[in-house]
């Protein structure tokens, strides 16, 4: 199963604790999550299998500019014509570059993936402590009302405190989601260029 289809379910699993009005609450499950096409999989295989060891450590080094903000997707191929020299025992021109330039937008990518996973296990975790507090918050309205009056201030001021991790993480998230969609478009416009280069390379050898 894709990485794009388990999120998609996360997202829906998030969304199932129906919380009041006045609690903030996660609810992600509008957010698109683009999957990516099995040849760009398979494309980032062959590339990666050429990489030297410097051309590995290059790549690392773009993906968590990537990630971080520090380079613009639209960015990568220059950077990568720098690069591609020491990144490919032989670096063979424009199919080369924009190879290499591939493979950092597919890393990037995969470790956006991940950094994505982790945001919705957070997001998952959030929501449970908040049901099981609002559940706890039900069970003491049966005490007195002493007791109603200070079980209740303690559990709204966790339940305040959660509330500000919400909003925090549910931002973390749209902006990670948004920057993976940046380093897919990117991706493609790469994988268009690699499909007609190519083809280019099958009609000359015709």
């Amino acid at each position: 199963m894709r990485f794009g289809v388990l999120l998609a379910s996360g997202l829906t699993l998030c969304s199932a604790f129906a919380a009041p009005a006045q609690m903030h609450h996660i609810r992600p499950s509008t957010m698109a999550v683009v999957v990516l096409p099995d040849r760009a999989t398979q494309l980032y295989a062959r590339f990666s299998a050429r990489l030297t060891p410097r051309g590995h450590f290059w790549v690392d080094q773009q993906s968590q500019r990537l990630r971080s903000g520090a380079l613009d997707p639209s960015q990568v191929t220059s950077e990568a014509g720098q690069g591609c020299a020491g990144a490919f025992a032989a670096c063979g021109g424009d199919g080369d570059i924009e190879g290499l330039a591939f493979i950092v937008l597919m890393q990037a990518t995969n470790d956006q993936d991940q950094d994505l996973q982790n945001i919705m296990a957070g997001v998952k975790a959030v929501n449970n402590a908040k049901a099981q507090l609002r559940n706890q918050m039900q069970a003491a309205q049966q005490l007195t009302a002493q007791l109603i009056n200070q079980d209740t201030q303690d559990l709204k001021n966790k339940l305040d405190s959660m509330n500000e991790m919400s909003e925090m993480t549910s931002m973390r998230l749209q902006m990670a989601m948004d920057r993976r969609s940046k380093f897919i478009e990117a991706l493609s416009n790469i994988l268009k260029k690699v499909d007609e280069s190519q083809n280019s390379i099958i009609k000359e050898i015709k």
